[in-house]
């Protein structure tokens, strides 16, 4: 079988912060229904250039899917695809060692042949929205998380914890290794949602109003704008995104699937900056190590929010 999407809508805004250290990928308004993946990345680092680890990370995995077409996106390719994003961090860094604090979280989505493989890393996270109810959502690589999953505090107290910013996993090239979460997604139908999107969006935009919005009678187009509403003028942060409806699931040649993979890839990349360069992997929770709030050690890394 083969999947097809609706027309893609995505987005990114500056918020109320001083520069954009989102980035999104196709960029926004290049997308076509064509476009097999998305990436959604959130830049952490500040001085250390959050906005050019989001686009470095981006367009890296842009330009693995571009040199390796598939029809199937299995976590296998996912892994190679992000060793090669983070040898693109390792380029960086070489040239560059005052820039070694930035770093990335990451959403993607890749429609395969039969089944859609998602994956990120860090608090921007990934839902999967059917008849106005979560199917699929991802969990976020964050400290408030790691506590409301051990039973230390409740899903109220998360909302407001003082840490709900602090992210426990971010690409940072090899230095700091991570591990990237994978998900196979095989119970697909037409009318579902994939949306993925960075923090900023969800400082107002709760799981509620985010199903509500997409089992209305809108347009697509009207529905994303609802959720925009939501963000613009109250969001801190950056907020970036994509929407995408699945169209259909029919039969399609195996090679031709191929081809449209390859030939939009280039398309899009056409497009961007060169900067030099259910299986799951979900692991259980672990208890941190007594030093886990130092920046320095690893395992907390400070967010931008």
């Amino acid at each position: 079988m083969a999947i097809t999407i609706c027309q893609p809508l995505g987005f990114t805004f500056q918020g109320q912060r001083e520069n954009n250290e989102d980035a999104i990928f196709p960029p926004s308004g290049q997308a076509t229904s064509s476009q097999r993946f998305f990436v959604v990345c959130d830049g952490v680092g500040g001085a250390q250039k959050g906005e050019l680890a989001s686009m470095t990370a981006s367009t890296g995995f842009a330009e693995y899917f571009n040199q390796h077409p598939a029809s199937q996106f299995s976590i296998t390719y996912i892994q190679e695809a992000f060793e090669y994003v983070q040898q693109k961090f390792d380029q960086i860094l070489s040239m560059q060692y005052l820039l070694k604090g930035m770093a990335t979280t990451l959403t993607l989505v890749a429609i395969g042949e039969n089944d859609i493989t998602v994956a990120h890393i860090g608090d921007s996270r990934i839902y999967q929205i059917r008849n106005g109810k979560v199917v699929f959502k991802s969990e976020d690589h964050s400290k408030v998380n790691y506590l409301l999953r051990a039973g230390m505090i409740t899903p109220e107290q998360a909302l407001v914890h003082p840490e709900r910013n602090v992210i426990t996993r971010a690409i940072q090239g090899s230095h700091r290794q991570t591990e990237i979460e994978t998900t196979l997604l095989t119970d697909i139908v037409a009318g579902d949602y994939f949306f993925q999107c960075t923090d900023g969006v969800l400082e107002n935009v709760t799981d509620e109003a985010l199903c509500q919005i997409l089992d209305s009678e809108q347009s697509e187009a009207d529905k994303l704008q609802l959720i925009l509403n939501l963000c613009e003028g109250n969001t801190r942060d950056n907020y970036s995104g994509y929407l995408v409806k699945i169209e259909s699931v029919n039969k399609q040649d195996h090679n031709a699937w191929v081809d449209n993979v390859k030939l939009m890839s280039a398309e899009s990349l056409d497009q961007t900056v060169d900067f030099g360069g259910a299986k799951s992997t979900k692991k259980p929770v672990a208890d941190p190590p007594s030093n886990s709030v130092d920046l320095g050690n690893g395992l907390w890394y400070l967010g931008n929010s």
